[in-house]
Parts: structure tokens; sequence; C-alpha cells
């Protein structure tokens, strides 16, 4: 949530990656102010934040022509990068170690395109 608040606040930052966050906000309006590239994360089955929270922040993001990419697993629920989230009877949190591994390479790849310098040396746009 922190970052994705930040990305929204207009801060000069060139990606931001959300692993199973808070994706609403009391001010959707603000996506607008999104400088940067935006990576979500998210368990298609996760019930503290609905998949539907998901395909709303896609739209915004889309309406606000705001580069983003939306990664959902299937299977997965909230907490999926915690390993000591074991879950168990009631548990909403249980850790998945293809969702882990899965978005770990994607934010890689993502701060890869996003920080990394071309072959003439120059900073990317």
């Amino acid at each position: 949530m922190v970052a994705l608040e930040l990305a929204r606040s207009g801060a000069p930052i060139k990606a931001v990656a959300i692993f199973h966050g808070t994706l609403d906000s009391p001010t959707p309006e603000d996506v607008k102010n999104i400088k940067g590239r935006v990576l979500v994360m998210h368990g298609i089955d996760d019930t503290s934040v609905p998949v539907t929270d998901a395909y709303k922040l896609a739209n915004e993001l889309k309406a606000a022509n705001v580069n983003f990419q939306l990664e959902l697993y299937s299977g997965v629920v909230h907490g999926f990068t915690e390993p000591e989230n074991k879950g168990g009877p009631g548990k909403k949190t249980i850790y998945n170690e293809r969702a882990d591994q899965k978005s770990w390479a994607a934010m890689q790849d993502l701060f890869h395109e996003a920080f990394d310098k071309n072959t003439t040396g120059a900073a990317p746009n």
C-alpha cells in the first residue's frame, strides 16, 4: 500500500512493485499522478484484498495511461511471499512458493528494465 500511495502522490519514481498489497485508495483519481511503471502481483483467491480490487486498479491505471502490469496467480491467497504464513484452518494468508518465485522474478525484470543502463550507457526513459 505504501509504495502504491507513494506513486499516487506523484513522487518522481521510475517503478513500483506491489506484492499482495492493499490496492484501493480514498482518492482513486490520484492515479493520474503516477509517473513511473507499476507492477501489481496478486493472488486471485485473496479474500483479504479481493481480485475485484486488482481489476478496479487496472482500469484506473489504464484510464490514466499509466504503464502497468497486473499479474494474477491462481490458487494463491494473501501473504504468498511470506514463508512463515503456514496456513491452516481459518488462515487468510498462506505462503506459495511458485507465486513467490514468479513474483520476485517479475519484480527483478521490471527493475532491470526501469533502472539498468542500456548498451549506449544512457539511462532508459
